[in-house]
């Protein structure tokens, strides 16, 4: 059985009211990225982009949910901000960060 990998986005929530038209290109970045990861044979579930503590909540929930072997956080914007913090610390799940 392949290692199943959770991938959270992050974004900046001020982005999306400055710049909303950016949110597809984030999307985009982050559905390449995703399968990339699936060309090295892991299973991936993708979470949805996230900004605010409740966003992040849900998206660690989901992939709580689907058991997965490890979260890879993927940094879409320069300095994520640490809405995320709680939600991932709260998971005993190996985290790996690609910035």
């Amino acid at each position: 059985m392949p290692a199943k990998v959770g991938l959270l986005p992050l974004y900046i929530a001020l982005y999306d009211k400055t710049s909303p038209h950016r949110r597809p290109q984030m999307q985009a970045n982050a559905d390449l990225i995703a399968e990339e990861i699936r060309k090295l044979g892991v299973e991936v579930v993708e979470a949805p982009i996230s900004c605010v503590k409740p966003e992040f909540e849900k998206s660690i929930k989901l992939l709580v949910d689907h058991k997965v072997d490890v979260i890879v956080t993927l940094h879409l914007a320069y300095s994520p901000s640490l809405e995320s913090i709680d939600a991932v610390a709260g998971t005993d799940i190996p985290v790996v960060i690609l910035d």
